[in-house]
């Protein structure tokens, strides 16, 4: 379980984006579509070749590889 208090954030932020470097092209795109951009899933599935299910399940297991990078990098460093 990770340790988010708030003197751990800048370890959080800074693995979060090593993480996010780390990933491929297409699944970068999807995050920023989704959470930088802010578009909904619908909006998402609306782009072509983009099922609604497919973005669902994308998303997912993006979430879940990135919180098991963020826990390993941020378990690798000792905590301020």
């Amino acid at each position: 379980m990770l340790d988010c208090t708030p003197e751990r954030e800048p370890a959080l932020l800074r693995a979060l984006h090593e993480c996010v470097e780390q990933l491929d092209g297409p699944a970068r795109e999807l995050l920023r579509l989704r959470y930088f951009e802010e578009q909904s899933v619908r909006q998402i599935a609306a782009l072509p070749q983009r099922g609604y299910s497919a973005v669902t399940m994308q998303l997912h297991r993006l979430r879940e590889l990135l919180a098991e990078c963020i826990e390993k990098k941020v378990n690798a460093t000792p905590a301020p």
